[in-house]
């Protein structure tokens, strides 16, 4: 039960830090794609600085969406795997021992 506990938690903060990439990711898609929309328009000259905030988001969204992703595949992914196996281990040697109760039950009269 512990074991499931554990794991329940673990899963939270992959998901957390996975839905936390996903969103950087968008952020960082719009913050390059935007400044393209508003050259094609032809409003880059009347916001520059709007360029600016939106490229230097895009920049740092970018850094912390590796960031994430990183943790993410070399934290979160094999410690779940891991944990996953380990109670599909426990879950088994359970049934065996509830399998040799059960023909020690049987057996008696």
């Amino acid at each position: 039960m512990n074991l499931e506990i554990s794991i329940q938690r673990l899963e939270r903060r992959a998901r957390a830090v996975r839905k936390a990439s996903f969103w950087g990711l968008g952020i960082m898609i719009a913050g390059m794609v935007l400044p393209i929309s508003l050259q094609v328009l032809g409003l880059d000259d009347k916001f520059q600085w709007v360029l600016l905030v939106l490229c230097g988001c895009g920049g740092v969204a970018m850094f912390t969406t590796g960031v994430l992703a990183g943790i993410y595949s070399y934290k979160y992914l094999p410690a779940l795997g891991r944990a996953k196996d380990d109670l599909l281990s426990t879950t088994i040697a359970q049934l065996q021992q509830q399998i040799a109760e059960l023909g020690r039950k049987i057996d008696r009269p």
